[in-house]
């Protein structure tokens, strides 16, 4: 039910987030907000007392079954369930992926530390009175790489602002490290962190992948918003120029999940780029109108969220309510009932400890989703 209600909810921000009308009514904020409630449904998977069980008779018993059946490939059979092949296969690339990433940040930092070039006076002079601006009293140390050509932040415990060596201009530098101290000041990196983790762990699902992917685009609108936060519709005009100007200077770039960067230059970004351009006249003061009332709403579908699951429902197997000798019914559950594999081959089916008839193998499956044990 976590994993059901998490892609529903990363599918409904995919929609919301590619609506500027929503975005400048609501604000950016509640997308985040609403990313935080998705992740919050993952993580927290429990069932409460007042849970409205919902059965399903068909789909669910069959999907459970074929996930508790021994996995075959080519014909051979596995001495394991094809849900225990499957959580392997995922921890397994799960694994790989994380070391492929940290691998990657140790490069890129390795990478960076190696085309370290001076940094003028006036970037330097530019670069405080902007941090001073934003009162940061702990300032992430700036440096210039030519190994980049976007400028970046990198760093979780040790924070960095990489200065690509193109020339800038001192409006451009200005908005350049306003942007990435704003990137900074909202702990983005974290955030974006977070997300390539849950990617990772939960690879196999396509939508996760779209979720990792528009996270980056909520930052970046939200960091934009910020920016151009008191500015004239002329500053941000030039705000959104140095953008432009930072795009066009782009030779190459480093498409990783460890740090945060103002541009890309994938072709495939280039419609959210121009969505940020749209949403240049978005005014945030407008979302604190919406944003207590929509706060409310998606806390509301979070407490629904856990009134109801969906769990198989089957009738009863004709062992399951048995006569006994002083014909009185005996009702039996998943507790007071085990199947046993006798010396002949046959399985055995004892309730209460008592042997009570022999079990068909072709009902072992069956048995075997219902949470009935089956010992050998």
């Amino acid at each position: 039910m976590a994993l059901l209600f998490f892609n529903l909810g990363i599918a409904l921000i995919c929609i919301l987030l590619r609506m500027n009308s929503f975005i400048k009514k609501y604000g950016i904020k509640i997308l985040l907000i609403f990313m935080l409630v998705c992740f919050f449904r993952l993580v927290i998977s429990v069932e409460f007392s007042f849970v409205k069980v919902i059965g399903s008779e068909k789909i669910y018993p069959w999907f459970l079954g074929k996930l508790h059946s021994k996995f075959v490939f080519l014909e051979y059979e596995f001495p394991i369930s094809t849900l225990e092949f499957l959580i392997f296969i995922s921890i397994v690339v799960s694994i790989f992926l994380t070391i492929y990433q940290v691998l990657k940040y140790l490069k890129f930092k390795k990478d960076v530390s190696a085309c370290v070039l001076n940094i003028s006076d006036e970037e330097k002079l530019i670069y405080s009175k902007v941090a001073k601006k934003l009162n940061i009293s702990k300032v992430p140390t700036l440096i210039k790489s030519s190994c980049i050509s976007i400028p970046c932040t990198t760093g979780f415990l040790f924070p960095i602002v990489v200065l690509p060596q193109n020339t800038f201009s001192e409006m451009e530098l200005s908005y350049i490290f306003e942007h990435e101290l704003v990137h900074y000041t909202k702990y983005d990196i974290w955030i974006k962190l977070i997300s390539v983790c849950i990617r990772n762990i939960f690879w196999m699902m396509p939508l996760v992948h779209i979720f990792a992917s528009d996270i980056v685009q909520i930052l970046e609108i939200r960091c934009d918003v910020t920016v151009c936060d008191g500015l004239s519709e002329r500053e941000s005009l030039e705000y959104f120029d140095t953008i432009l100007a930072v795009t066009k200077n782009v030779s190459k770039t480093v498409n990783s999940s460890y740090y945060v960067s103002a541009i890309t230059s994938k072709k495939a970004e280039k419609k959210k780029l121009i969505q940020r351009f749209k949403l240049q006249d978005y005014n945030p003061k407008q979302e604190k109108r919406a944003m207590l009332f929509t706060f409310l709403i998606l806390i509301l579908v979070l407490i629904l969220s856990y009134g109801f699951t969906i769990q198989p429902w089957y009738e009863p197997l004709f062992e399951d309510v048995v006569e006994s000798d002083q014909d009185e019914m005996v009702f039996v559950s998943t507790e007071n009932k085990k199947i046993v594999l006798g010396n002949d081959g046959n399985y055995e089916l004892y309730i209460n400890g008592e042997f009570w008839g022999s079990v068909e193998e072709s009902e072992i499956e069956l048995y075997n989703t219902q949470n009935i044990s089956i010992n050998p």
